[in-house]
């Protein structure tokens, strides 16, 4: 999921920490910060996501793609 790929950016610019200066330091530690904020914030927008019903357009009364069974939908 997104918030994955966000969390593993934060995490991968770790490893760059001992290859830079203090002060080049003190602005990955505010990004990496940052991003994993952003992660959280994707994380709990991704437990909200609802998965919609799939529906058979144009529905010959015997939807069997959803688990609704018989109707009238027509679109």
């Amino acid at each position: 999921m997104v918030s994955q790929e966000i969390r593993n950016c934060g995490i991968a610019l770790g490893a760059l920490m001992h290859q830079v200066t203090e002060e080049q330091a003190a602005m990955i530690r505010l990004i990496k910060g940052n991003l994993i904020a952003a992660a959280d914030m994707a994380k709990e927008m991704e437990r909200g996501l609802v998965v919609p019903t799939l529906f058979k357009i144009n529905c010959d009364g015997d939807c069997r793609i959803c688990a609704a069974g018989p109707n009238n939908f027509k679109r």
